[in-house]
């Protein structure tokens, strides 16, 4: 009995060695399925940094490199690494610093790994209590229409985006930067068109769908900064004060605000709408030309600048505030995005900039500790306890067709693919929207109307014919020199120019800044039409465009279409367009250019 006993003491010790020695061996690296962070200092310029470490391969270490304060990316580089059964170290020389993550050494199964990162630097201090260890598997998928995910996760695109600073000092962040507004709280509800639309707590006040909206899209409209502004700011008033605002919060922000982007590579990002890909932000590049960017990515794979650009030029349809025809990162940076949600603890507010919402609503709420890069800077965690599932949840994006799209459940739940199909919003948003945009486009129109009479006095009579659109295009006139016939101010759904009696042009808003010309020196008529160009003679590079002027009662030649498509444009008035490929007729009505009514 004894041997038999003592035999099986043997077997159980045997059998607890056996799983402790195959855990202990799989165990001896760090798992890729974490990211572990810290944040350190600069002792003499005050600048905070945080650094993400994660496991690669056997011995290979990703470590990604952020400024707090600013957000942005300083890098992110696979290092050689030194791995022990408890730990991993890994030099950063141009740092000089060693960043080392260790692991408790209890090797049985059930103990949980815990791990920390200790940072040995001559150059920074480390903050205390700033070390986080967070499941791969639990950071949220950021995948947009443009991008794809990196190798670090299936479930992160950090590898083509931009870096949101993971601090509580959060008032500073550049993503977030606010106008001359300030967020207000709205303690009352006002009376809106659709209040029949508001019901329990658990009903939506959007229902999802094609269906949900009848209102016909506007044609591409190009604004002006000034004016994108003025749009989305009253937008988002009326929005804060619909029955949409009631006992909710309502936060204007850049689409997908609450992501934490974190790369080098640019890449601009789009939304699916019934109406299209609408494309909404550029990540990875907030200020500098994108002309000269090196580091662009278009669907997972790298990009050059001119790519890129091309890529861009292939959206019309685009979130309000996008300036389409440049090429400057910052004028794509549009806030023209709003999400609302409720809170566990009913309140309602407004605020006009995402820095407000952080500084007030989630800083207060989350723990330093959830507060890091791979939970989203505090937003997994603020969504998850402070906001109220149960109740809806939107992000809410407005288009330059004059249409608003919406998406469900917006970070509610597990599901947070930052890829949704975005539904048309009810009618009276959409109304509400177009309200704005025809209020504003009238002034501004009026105003135009008003400039353009009083310049029209000092002018030829020429002129004045071809304004008031009493003189038709004569393209005989034109190949000669003479542009009094088409002297005057022209509109395109995305620009307006204006060209005077010597041929001179000049764009509102400025494409350019250089002064440009109908250019005529090899022009010549064919097919009724008459094939010339616009030149801007300081431009360093591309200069000249070629032009086509097409008189009323004339059709547009096939050999201006890709095969299949014909002309679609109004062939009762006078008009013309500039392209250097063939185009469709959907993107030919979008370029055409009428004399203004």
């Amino acid at each position: 009995m004894k041997d038999k006993k003592f035999i099986a003491s043997l077997l159980i010790i045997f059998l607890i060695f056996s799983v402790t020695g195959k855990y202990t061996k799989d165990r001896s690296k760090l798992s890729s399925n974490y990211v572990y962070a810290t944040t350190v200092k600069d002792p003499k310029t005050g600048k905070e940094f945080q650094y993400e470490v994660q496991m690669v391969a056997d011995d290979k270490v990703k470590v990604a490199k952020t400024n707090v304060e600013t957000g942005q990316k300083v890098y992110e580089e696979v290092y050689q690494g030194s791995a022990t059964r408890v730990q991993i170290s890994v030099n950063l020389p141009k740092d000089q610093t060693q960043l080392v993550v260790k692991r408790n050494d209890n090797p049985m199964p059930l103990v949980k790994p815990t791990s920390k990162v200790e940072v040995k630097s001559k150059k920074y201090v480390q903050i205390p209590k700033t070390t986080a260890t967070i499941p791969v598997a639990k950071k949220t998928e950021l995948v947009s229409s443009s991008s794809t995910s990196s190798s670090t996760s299936k479930e992160s695109s950090s590898s083509q985006s931009e870096t949101k600073a993971s601090t509580s000092d959060s008032s500073k962040k550049s993503e977030d930067k606010s106008t001359s507004q300030t967020s207000k709280s709205t303690s009352s509800s006002t009376e809106s068109s659709s209040s029949s639309t508001v019901a329990s707590s658990s009903a939506s006040k959007m229902e999802a769908g094609p269906g949900a909206s009848q209102t016909e899209a506007l044609p591409v409209q190009a604004f002006t900064k000034e004016e994108s502004e003025t749009i989305i700011s009253e937008f988002g008033k009326w929005l804060s004060e619909s029955d949409y605002g009631k006992d909710a919060i309502v936060v204007r922000n850049k689409v997908d605000g609450v992501c934490h982007f974190g790369a080098s590579n640019t890449v601009f990002t789009s939304a699916k709408t019934i109406d299209g890909k609408l494309l909404t932000r550029l990540l990875g590049k907030v200020e500098g030309d994108i002309s000269e960017d090196v580091n662009g990515m278009i669907d997972g794979e790298k990009a050059s600048s001119e790519e890129l650009i091309a890529h861009k030029d292939s959206f019309d349809l685009a979130l309000l505030g996008l300036d389409l025809e440049s090429t400057d990162a910052a004028d794509y940076q549009s806030e023209g995005a709003f999400r609302i949600y409720s809170l566990k603890k009913a309140k309602q507010a407004y605020y006009t900039s995402q820095n407000d919402e952080f500084t007030k609503e989630v800083t207060p709420a989350v723990p330093d500790k959830e507060n890091v890069g791979a939970k989203n800077d505090g937003y997994d965690y603020y969504y998850d306890q402070v906001v109220d599932q149960t109740k809806d949840s939107y992000q809410i994006l407005l288009a330059n067709n004059g249409r608003v799209y919406f998406v469900k459940n917006y970070w509610i739940g597990e599901d947070r693919k930052v890829e949704r199909d975005y539904q048309l919003a009810n009618d009276d948003i959409q109304k509400a929207y177009q309200t704005i945009i025809k209020k504003y486009k009238k002034t501004s129109d009026s105003s135009s109307s008003t400039s353009s009479s009083s310049t029209e006095d000092e002018t030829s009579t020429s002129k004045t014919e071809a304004t008031t659109g009493s003189k038709t295009m004569n393209i005989e006139e034109m190949k000669n020199g003479n542009f009094s016939s088409v002297a005057g101010v022209w509109k395109s759904s995305r620009t307006t120019m204006t060209i005077d009696a010597s041929g001179n042009v000049t764009y509102t808003p400025s494409t350019s800044g250089f002064t440009q010309y109908i250019d005529i020196k090899y022009a010549k008529i064919e097919d009724g039409v008459l094939n010339a160009a616009i030149t801007s003679p300081e431009a360093m590079a591309s200069g000249t465009v070629p032009f086509i002027f097409i008189p009323a009662g004339v059709e547009i030649p096939t050999m201006a279409f890709v095969d299949g498509e014909v002309d679609k444009t109004d062939k009762s008035k006078d008009r013309f367009f500039g392209t250097q490929s063939k185009m469709t007729s959907d993107g030919l009505n979008q370029e055409i250019f009428y004399r203004a009514e």
